[in-house]
């Protein structure tokens, strides 16, 4: 069995050279990385929000431990570099998850719960919608992103828009989503 390396933290280029940066890497088996319920598969969204928030931890941690940070500093440097606070994320997703599970079909309808995506992209020279981000279900959390690359950006926003323009937020229903792509179900 082939063991196949994946970047806790992805999404962009500068993301996975992050995770390559700071050993923010585990190995897995193609099906655990890329299978229906990997954490890059179908049904494997909890399992890679659960792999960025241990990452997460893990980073703060050993910053905190090698004397690199303070306990109250440690987080916003993470956010500073990343981008995105993942242990927060995940705690947020539960909460929804719970809510969500108490309604019915109908409830989920009027409120809103669906499985439309929110991602930021950018047009390269070659490229037109070049993926910067995913915000998941998330419209507002798609509008801060996009809000502080135009206004407060952090280096990995720099890097990760370098040479884009028209960057903008595209909402993506779940026809869509890369999940569903035949070319990629096979």
């Amino acid at each position: 069995m082939s063991v196949e390396l994946h970047h806790c933290i992805h999404g962009n280029k500068t993301n996975r050279s992050l995770a390559t940066q700071y050993h923010l890497l585990v190995g897995c088996c193609s099906e655990c990385h890329r299978g229906l319920y990997g954490v890059h598969g179908k049904y494997g969204r909890e399992k890679d929000l659960k792999l960025q928030a241990e990452a997460q931890e893990a980073w703060e941690k050993r910053r905190v431990k090698k004397g690199k940070s303070t306990p109250e500093n440690v987080r916003n440097e993470w956010i500073e570099i990343f981008g995105v606070d993942y242990v927060a994320a995940l705690k947020n997703t539960f909460a929804d998850v719970e809510e969500e599970l108490s309604m019915s079909a109908e409830e989920r309808i009027e409120r809103g719960f669906t499985m439309t995506e929110y991602i930021i992209v950018g047009d390269t020279k070659h490229f037109k919608d070049s993926l910067i981000y995913t915000c998941g279900g998330d419209r507002d959390l798609a509008e801060d992103y996009l809000y502080r690359i135009f206004n407060d950006p952090t280096d990995n926003d720099i890097k990760a828009t370098e040479g884009m323009t028209n960057i903008h937020i595209k909402e993506v229903s779940e026809q869509q989503q890369w999940w569903n792509d035949p070319f990629l179900a096979n």
